[in-house]
């Protein structure tokens, strides 16, 4: 129980420290705002970068869950191969979510 109130304690003091110490030059740029001479940086519009999926890519990324399950979480299995395994599969996860939020449907 001491650790979750500790815990709870360290966020809500941090929470509390970004209000005090983000209100002072909130009205600072609140006053430039009002004369006029805030900046705003152009911003690029949204692309959409769609391309065709690479069959090789796609390839790899199966071979690799396959080794990985036949190495790893086969017949024989321990904590450290097991450990392993969910280390390169999330890794994976990670890689293929990037490269299929880019390929087209």
């Amino acid at each position: 129980m001491y650790r979750i109130t500790r815990r709870n304690r360290l966020a809500s003091t941090s929470l509390l420290e970004c209000l005090v110490w983000g209100h002072a030059p909130g009205r600072v740029r609140g006053t430039h705002r009002a004369r006029g001479d805030f900046y705003f940086p152009e911003i690029a519009g949204w692309r959409y970068e769609h391309e065709p999926a690479d069959p090789a890519l796609i390839s790899q990324d199966w071979l690799t869950i396959q080794h990985t399950m036949w190495n790893y979480v086969g017949l024989i299995r321990s904590e450290k191969r097991l450990n392993r395994a969910m280390r390169v599969l999330r890794e994976l996860d990670l890689e293929i979510a990037r490269f299929y939020e880019k390929c087209r449907n």
